[in-house]
């Protein structure tokens, strides 16, 4: 036996002796060496720093255009029960199929306004955005067990994904794919808990399809290399997740039309949201180059890691789902927010092996070395946080309200106009919450969920006034046509509407028009619309429209009298009063403004501005 192990020794003293020399040279890393224990108290304070991080970034400024459909359809499951399969609002398409695969997004949004009041959505995305960013530092934090490489690796998550967190159904998949890899990622055997996540997934949107393909690739190793019982686990745990997704109200469906809108050329994808991320046109994420850099990077220090025998197979988990949602946010932008927390994995990996060689080297400032990043990462969330209200009105600017057509549908429910109408697609979904089809619309933003291809291309050839462009909107049947009037495009559809002698003018503010085909019998009374805000807001629009400045200021004065937060009536003040020349005035308006909600690029170019007016006053 003792001769045995001698030779073995030695066998393994030659085979060490003829390795050749590795081809890639380590990565100078510290030795590998148990995280530091961090006290309760201190492991608190760094999710408290998180949670005010995170909120920080929860006030991206975003037309709400999906958003108001999702309310009505939770408005009408709960006025008629069940779900909705038909569609009940376009002109178009009454009464056809409708895949609604985000219902119970819809039915909490109902509950939610029920509850608090349609202002407090703001309270629903911020809860939703802390807790996916906190619930995604927590599985950093386990599979690294370092607390700032965790907090790093969320903050620079959500930081490459701020700009496309709007209030929509979208969120849900970010906190589903975070409490996936919460439930799977760095544990020694899943959790039972998966199949439950996925059936309420599901439910929610329809991103709980990448969903399962992530469970795939964190199950992986388990399948491949585990012991039997690992395998049968991991096996029965993803079959399951599978299974109960089909437990939705369009069955199989929710699985085909996702893969289907992946594969084909779909009109819709031309839609900004959809576009690839380097094209021009739609939201961008200005550090998404830069994190992608930082990815690869990361990518290529793991990989030498691992070949020079650091073995960190959380890390590699890292690489595959950061590459696999990499290559869907080069296709999409929509996305760039999944690649954020994907690739988050492989950047605490890789940082964490150097923060706690570096807390190591602290020893000397005892438990201070322990408390004083999460107070400086406090501090700096603080920081963040502090310009922005924490008000349920932040609302009004999340989904910019101000660019909806509020006073003009205040006309049509006060003046009870119902019938057809061809409306600029991102209103669609207003329509539908204000009016509950009473105006029923050519089209809205439930895209191929409800409307064919041929539909939305004839939209986008009107809104690109391509050849023939009148002649689709007369040809559609709309007895009314409602578009904005402060876009190029849009000014010259009204235009060129109102230019056939088959139009007039049935009612218009600073935001949109209404016009109406001009066969329908003519109204003798038209009703006023309610006091409010938005009155005096289109008071004053067609005052400055006048070049009656000081009557526009005295409208817009009132509107922020009535509410204080209005931003549109807000810059319109700064403008009449720059325009009558009180430069100083107007740039003490421009500051409140900025001071009710900070908005640097607007602002920025609002300054530009006043300076070139005094300049040419000069």
């Amino acid at each position: 036996m003792g001769k045995k192990r001698s030779r073995n020794r030695a066998r393994g003293s030659q085979t060490a002796r003829a390795k050749p020399t590795p081809a890639l040279a380590p990565v100078p890393v510290p030795a590998q060496a148990p995280p530091l224990p961090a006290p309760r108290s201190v492991v608190t304070l760094w999710y408290l720093a998180a949670a005010i991080t995170v909120w920080a970034f929860g006030f991206t400024i975003m037309r709400g255009s999906d958003l108001y459909w999702h309310l009505a359809a939770g408005d009408r499951m709960a006025t008629y029960g069940g779900f909705l399969h038909q569609d009940p609002w376009s002109f178009t398409f009454l009464g056809k199929p409708w895949l609604d695969d985000e219902w119970l997004s819809e039915r909490i949004y109902h509950w939610w306004v029920a509850l608090f009041g349609l202002q407090a959505l703001a309270w629903w995305k911020w809860s939703v955005l802390v807790a996916t960013y906190l619930v995604l530092m927590r599985a950093l934090h386990r599979v690294t067990g370092d607390l700032l490489s965790a907090y790093l690796g969320a903050v620079l998550a959500i930081w490459v994904g701020e700009a496309f967190l709007d209030v929509r159904p979208q969120l849900y998949s970010l906190l589903g794919f975070t409490l996936l890899l919460q439930l799977t990622l760095g544990r020694p055997r899943p959790s039972w808990w998966v199949p439950v996540l996925f059936l309420i997934w599901v439910q929610l949107h329809a991103v709980f399809v990448f969903g399962l393909m992530a469970l795939s690739l964190l199950l992986a190793p388990a399948l491949v290399r585990g012991p039997a019982e690992e395998r049968r686990r991991a096996l029965l745990i993803g079959l399951a997740s599978g299974a109960v997704c089909l437990l939705n109200p369009n069955t199989v469906t929710v699985f085909t039309r996702p893969i289907r809108y992946a594969l084909t050329s779909s009109p819709y994808r031309s839609l900004g949201e959809w576009l690839p991320p380097f094209q021009p046109g739609g939201i961008y994420s200005p550090p998404y180059p830069y994190m992608i850099g930082a990815f690869l990077a990361c990518t290529v220090i793991l990989l030498i890691r691992h070949a020079s025998g650091r073995r960190q197979p959380v890390g590699l988990m890292g690489i595959a789902l950061g590459g696999l949602t990499l290559a869907m946010s080069l296709k999409s932008r929509r996305f760039v927010s999944l690649f954020g927390i994907a690739e988050s994995i492989a950047l605490a990996s890789t940082l964490a092996p150097w923060v706690q060689w570096a807390l190591r080297r602290l020893e000397g400032l005892g438990a201070a070395r322990l408390w004083l990043p999460p107070l400086a990462a406090l501090t700096v969330g603080s920081i963040l946080l502090w310009p922005y209200p924490l008000h349920s009105w932040a609302f009004h600017y999340l989904v910019a309200e101000d660019t909806f057509p509020v006073e003009t549908l205040n006309f049509v429910q006060a003046n009870h106009i119902e019938g057809k109408v061809y409306a600029y697609y991102n209103w669609g979904g207003y329509l539908d919450w204000r009016t509950q089809g009473a105006l029923k619309e050519y089209i809205d933003g439930r895209a191929d969920m409800v409307f064919d291809d041929a539909t939305y291309s004839s939209y986008v050839a009107v809104l690109n006034l391509q050849p023939g462009w009148l002649r689709a909107i007369e040809d559609s049947g709309a007895d009314y046509a409602l578009w904005p009037t402060h876009s190029r495009s849009g000014a010259l559809i009204l235009k060129g509407l109102l230019a056939t002698g088959r139009w007039r003018l049935l009612y218009e503010d600073g935001v949109s028009q209404l016009l109406e085909r001009a066969d329908r019998p003519q109204r003798t009374h038209l009703a006023a619309t309610p006091e409010s805000p938005w009155r005096e807001l289109a008071a004053g629009s067609a005052d400055a429209e006048l070049l009656r400045l000081s009557q526009a200021e005295m409208h817009y004065k009132r509107a922020l009298e009535m509410m204080p937060y209005f931003g549109a009536a807000c810059v319109q003040l700064m403008k009449v009063q720059a325009l009558q020349g009180r430069i100083d005035d107007a740039r003490a308006t421009a500051a409140r403004c900025e001071g009710i909600y900070p908005d640097r690029p607007k602002y920025e170019a609002v300054s530009r501005w006043l300076d070139s007016l005094a300049e040419s006053r000069r």
